[in-house]
Order: C-alpha cells, then sequence, then structure tokens
C-alpha cells in the first residue's frame, strides 16, 4: 500500500468543525429514528481530537432525542479508494451509528444502489 496517495484527512485538531469540510444535515431524516438531527453544538462538537456526536435525550420538534450527523456530502467524493475511521461507538437500542460511504447520486438512485 506504499503507493497509495492520501487525498483527505481530518484529525479534528482545531476548535471547531470546519463547516468547508462537513456539513450538518438536519431534521428528522430517515427510518423513522427516534431523533432529529441539529446543527447545535451540543450535539455535534471537538473535544481533545475527537470528533463527538452527542445524542441527547430531549423534547426537540416533535422528536423525543437530538443528535447529528456530518457528511462531506457538499465538499468532497471520491470514486476509488481506503477509507479509515477510528471510532468509539455506544451500544444501545436507541442509536444507530454509522460510517456510510454513500455515492453522490443518492437522492437520484437511493440506498443501497448509492453506495
Amino acid at each position: 500500500m506504499s503507493n497509495w496517495k492520501l487525498v483527505f484527512e481530518d484529525d479534528f485538531n482545531e476548535p471547531k468543525l470546519n463547516e468547508k469540510v462537513w456539513h450538518k444535515d438536519t431534521g428528522l431524516i430517515r427510518n423513522r429514528e427516534p431523533q432529529y438531527y441539529t446543527k447545535e453544538d451540543r450535539n455535534c462538537f471537538i473535544e481533545d481530537g475527537c470528533l463527538v456526536i452527542q445524542t441527547l435525550r430531549e423534547e426537540y420538534e416533535g422528536a423525543h432525542y437530538t443528535s447529528a450527523e456530518v457528511t462531506t456530502q457538499f465538499s468532497h467524493s471520491w470514486t476509488y479508494g481506503r477509507f479509515e475511521m477510528r471510532a468509539k461507538l455506544p451500544r444501545s437500542r436507541s442509536v444507530w451509528p454509522a460510517f456510510w460511504t454513500l455515492g453522490t447520486n443518492i437522492h437520484e438512485v437511493n440506498w443501497p444502489l448509492c453506495g
């Protein structure tokens, strides 16, 4: 793998999320999930070099929880490559943590045809 070329990396060393790279989705997005995705700093923040996405039990816009979803959908895309993520994921019945590699055509063909 020595011939691989790094084209994107984020070590989350800045005090705030780089919004030129990361887009925060908002709303009740899919699958009848019980959380409302917000742009609020209490749901998505950087701490000690880690991106923290925090789900909170709170009533918000008709949902019983708030959380966050970040994507590079509007800033970066790749056709081929190796993708790595280091994460600490919670175990719970109420959350669905994921690392998705979806195509830019998701709104045309839907999942799973886009990723």
